[in-house]
């Protein structure tokens, strides 16, 4: 199957992803990270890539989401500042997902 990709982050994060090649939303807020989720689902996103900080901000929607059989799937990675306290790095995800070090 073929899904498009969303991009929920900060502005630096959201940079980086659009510099290859997927669209988003920039968010500082649950107001405006949940504007964004509802964004991507309108516009048929699969995957919704979302930093760990604005996940958390929206966490009954993320929760919603994820205990349900619709999509889009989300994933999430570790912002600008780095990951949560108790979280991998994503460099640390990807090395698992692939086995490359990064």
């Amino acid at each position: 199957m073929n899904y498009r990709y969303f991009v929920i982050a900060d502005e630096d994060t959201l940079l980086g992803f659009r510099c290859a090649g997927l669209s988003g939303r920039a968010a500082t807020n649950r107001l405006e990270a949940v504007e964004a989720l509802k964004e991507a689902r309108e516009k048929n996103a699969g995957i919704v890539i979302v930093t760990e900080e604005l996940a958390a901000l929206m966490e009954a929607e993320v929760s919603a989401l994820r205990f349900s059989d619709e999509l889009p799937m989300l994933v999430e990675i570790p912002g600008a500042q780095g990951p949560l306290p108790g979280r991998r790095s994503l460099a640390e995800v990807i090395r698992e997902a692939i086995g490359v070090k990064v």
